[in-house]
Order: structure tokens, then C-alpha cells, then sequence
């Protein structure tokens, strides 16, 4: 059989599934955006412009990234916001639809602040700052603090409102994601990736001379990081044979960790204010 031969019509056919799949994670961004104008302006030609959606998967605690710059079209940089089809790690009292409109919600509140000029994580990219809370309330977030409540704040699923609103697209995930991962990775016990791993490394030395990045593995609560000189060093070539991501430094991806994880019960709830009365570049 000839490649031309073969029907992407048959419904079981895996790259027919991917390709949905793709479509509606890249739909429902889109619309999330969109509807998020109000509050948020400028983010819906934001993410037409600037923005490319991928679906894979990730370290199994990862519900998704949002890594700056990492693509160029034509000499534009664009944005990556990837979703992990692997939902086993996502918010266990939500559904799987609902959890996913979340994580690239989610993601598009970093895609914002970035382009916005906002501070929206602290302590490497681990913790979410109340800005960042503000502008993914904007677009339609439930957000909590973990209790105890340390640092940061966490995204654990739509307001009543939003999921309302936003019941389409909702459905539009449960149906897409179908497809599921098979068995995980191997990790090695002491390597494994915890759910509060982040996604950035430490700076440059600061005599400019060394390059420090780190993985996704965590070492006695701390990430591991290796040094390497400013002239051998590449984004990208570095790769951790136990969790299976690359080394990255600070200008990696900041993602959205299932806090939920190593908090016993639902977290309180936070009041967060408007966005759009409180948000500046």
C-alpha cells in the first residue's frame, strides 16, 4: 500500500487522533484568549501572533510548559505552550477536559506576563506570584493557596463562572484526549521528579565565565545542576538520563505543578481582584 493509498478518514488511525487532538488544544487556547480580553486586553492577537501549541508528553508532573522564545518564524520569535496529554498527573476532583482548559489557561497567564514585562514566578520559576494569580484569574483560573501556604499560588481549576462560560471547550478536551501514555519512563528512585520540580536553572556565574542549568530532578529538595563553560555550552544538548528532560537555564520554561500532590484536601480559596484593575506592564 502506497502512502497515498492510505484513508486518514479511518477512525482509529493514531496520526488522525494526534491531529485532532492538536487542533482542539490549539482551538480552545485560541478561545480562551479570546474571551479573555476584557479583563486581559491585547491577549488574543497576543497568542495568534506570538504563540505555537503543542501536545506530547512530559515528566510525569508536568501538566504543561510555557517555555519564551523557543521557535522562529521568519525571523519572529515565538512563544511554546505545551499541554501534556498524560493526564494521570492532573487535579484529581476535576474532569479531564476541565483539567486541561486549566493547564493551557494557565499557561497563557505566563504567555501575558511575559510579553507584559511581569514578574510572575519566584525562586527559580517554583513559586507563582499573586500577579501571576491575577492575570490567570483574568482568564477564568480558580486560584488557591496550598495549606499550608508557604509560597505561591496554584491554578486547581475554573471558577464557576468560567466553567459556565467555558463548558465548550470543556467538552471539546474530553473528547480529544484519548490518547493516553503508556508505562512511564524509568526514574531512578533518588532521581525521581517530585511535584515541586522546577523548570529553571540558575544563572551565569557572575563572572560571566560558566553557564549553571539544572534538570527536572530534585536532590535532597534541591534541583540538580551541573556547570559548564559559557563557550561549550548549547540550550538544548544537556540531557538527564533519569527524568529525561534537558538541562536548562533560567531563561527554561515555567510549568504548572500539581500542588494539590503533597497537600492533603482542597486548599483554600483565595479572593483574587479584577485583573485588569491591577495589572501593568
Amino acid at each position: 500500500m502506497t502512502t497515498a493509498e492510505l484513508s486518514l478518514q479511518a477512525p482509529e488511525l493514531p496520526v488522525r487522533h494526534h491531529a485532532k487532538l492538536m487542533h482542539a488544544a490549539y482551538r480552545t487556547a485560541a478561545e480562551l484568549a479570546v474571551r479573555a480580553e476584557s479583563a486581559l486586553p491585547g491577549i488574543g492577537d497576543l497568542f495568534l501572533s506570538r504563540a505555537v501549541v503543542i501536545v506530547g508528553r512530559q515528566a510525569r508532573t508536568r501538566l504543561g510548559t510555557f517555555t519564551a522564545g523557543s521557535w522562529t518564524l521568519d525571523g519572529t520569535d515565538l512563544h511554546e505552550i505545551h499541554l501534556n496529554a498524560d493526564r494521570r498527573c492532573g487535579h484529581p476532583t476535576v474532569s479531564t477536559g476541565e483539567d486541561a482548559v486549566v493547564t493551557l489557561a494557565h499557561e497563557l497567564a505566563h504567555l501575558y506576563a511575559h510579553e507584559n514585562g511581569i514578574r510572575d514566578t519566584s525562586n527559580r520559576g517554583r513559586y507563582h506570584s499573586r500577579r501571576f494569580a491575577q492575570i490567570a484569574a483574568g482568564l477564568g483560573c480558580h486560584i488557591v493557596r496550598p495549606n499550608p501556604a508557604p509560597h505561591g499560588f496554584v491554578t486547581d481549576a475554573l471558577t464557576d463562572e468560567a466553567r459556565i462560560l467555558n463548558a465548550d471547550l470543556v467538552s471539546l478536551m474530553d473528547e480529544a484526549l484519548r490518547l493516553h501514555a503508556g508505562q512511564p519512563r524509568p526514574q531512578h528512585v533518588e532521581d525521581s521528579v517530585g511535584s515541586g520540580s522546577i523548570s529553571s536553572a540558575m544563572p551565569a556565574s557572575a563572572n560571566g565565565k560558566y553557564v549553571f542549568a539544572s534538570c527536572q530532578c530534585l536532590l535532597a529538595g534541591r534541583a540538580r545542576t551541573v556547570r559548564m563553560s559559557v563557550g561549550q555550552w548549547a540550550m538544548g544538548t544537556v540531557w538527564c538520563g533519569a527524568c529525561q528532560q534537558p538541562f536548562t537555564t533560567t531563561t527554561g520554561a515555567a510549568e504548572s505543578q500539581p500542588f494539590w500532590s503533597s497537600s492533603p484536601g482542597r486548599p483554600e480559596a483565595l479572593p483574587v481582584p479584577a485583573p485588569s484593575l491591577t495589572i501593568g506592564s
